[in-house]
């Protein structure tokens, strides 16, 4: 392997966050899949404008026709971007496929000998490497390789914040109105960092979606949980599919809210809209606590409704000590942890 190739390497290896958000893309990987797959490991697809080498899917980088929007979870590419004849519009189209709070790895030569393939047009400094990135997405790390190369690693920005994601949500067949959307979008952007985003009572996706984008502003993918025996037919692929078509991505779980899914950390933000009597709100209560980061936010939804009138009573009783209340929009109320 040439000292070039031993330098990328060791950057990638220690710039990349292992495990890549999905799905990951290796864009212009034509010919070294098994050299990327020992990095980044095998659960990745490989894009390039000519077929073969282990090109999984052929894709022009400047137009990617049939590429959905915000599909992807990581573009890697390495070597490839000099070949480019526009790599702005390359630029463009790598941020439009890519889902907020995505990783995009770039790596490029800048002393380097003429290689078409098929052909050579660019030689591309750090400071390049931002003016094609740094407007779609937050730079985690842009710095020389050696003096033959050079690398970006970023992560790409929320779109449209909080109007957009109330609208996007509002798409999506459910029961919390638009002041509540809101409420919870706010709620969810104070909670402390470090710590997942967690949903549970799932229903169509409506709430879930509005997390996703509260979620990618800082780089996670929401949790959500649900039992799903609603009267009214969904289900954890039906949520997925909506999410997916949106460009949206979340951890859908089926399964009991009062008990914490396997592989989840610590949690910053809680939201509670599932089964909507004392007994079992005292009980998610009772599971997932322990899990609250220390100025963790908790909200409730149908706080204060004519169908549910037991439970501002209940949620009041286990609030009363050790939460702040926050504030209250429609009949979603929220609580921060204050010990």
């Amino acid at each position: 392997m040439s000292k070039y190739r031993d330098a990328m390497e060791a950057t990638m290896r220690k710039v990349l966050p292992l495990p890549l958000p999905a799905p990951a893309v290796d864009l212009g990987g034509r010919g070294h899949r098994d050299w990327m797959a020992s990095i980044i490991g095998p659960d990745f697809e490989t894009w390039d404008i000519q077929e073969g080498g282990g090109t999984t899917r052929v894709v022009d980088a400047m137009r990617m026709k049939g590429i959905p929007d915000a599909s992807l979870g990581t573009v890697v590419s390495t070597s490839a971007f000099e070949h480019v004849a526009k790599p702005w519009s390359a630029a463009a189209q790598v941020a439009r496929v890519t889902r907020p709070g995505g990783l995009l790895f770039i790596c490029v030569p800048f002393i380097f000998d003429y290689h078409a393939c098929p052909e050579d047009y660019w030689r591309l400094t750090p400071a390049a490497l931002r003016v094609l990135f740094a407007e779609n997405y937050d730079e985690l790390a842009c710095d020389w390789v050696s003096k033959k190369s050079c690398y970006y690693l970023g992560r790409r920005k929320p779109a449209g914040g909080e109007d957009e994601a109330v609208q996007v949500a509002l798409a999506i067949p459910g029961l919390v109105i638009e002041e509540e959307l809101r409420f919870l979008y706010r709620m969810a952007m104070s909670a402390p960092e470090g710590g997942e985003f967690v949903e549970l009572g799932t229903y169509r996706g409506r709430s879930c979606a509005l997390l996703c984008y509260a979620a990618a502003v800082r780089g996670q993918i929401p949790w959500t949980v649900d039992d799903y025996s609603y009267k009214t037919p969904c289900s954890p692929q039906e949520a997925t599919k909506r999410l997916h078509a949106l460009g949206l991505a979340a951890y859908v779980v089926r399964g009991d809210s009062r008990a914490v899914p396997d592989g989840l950390g610590r949690v910053s933000f809680l939201f509670i809209d599932s089964h909507h009597v004392p007994e079992q709100i005292a009980a998610e209560m009772a599971a997932w606590t322990p899990r609250l980061l220390p100025g963790a936010v908790m909200a409730c939804h149908d706080y204060e409704h004519t169908k549910w009138r037991e439970m501002k009573a209940a949620i009041d009783g286990l609030f009363a000590k050790g939460w702040q209340r926050l504030g209250q929009a429609g009949s979603m109320v929220a609580f921060r942890r204050i010990t």
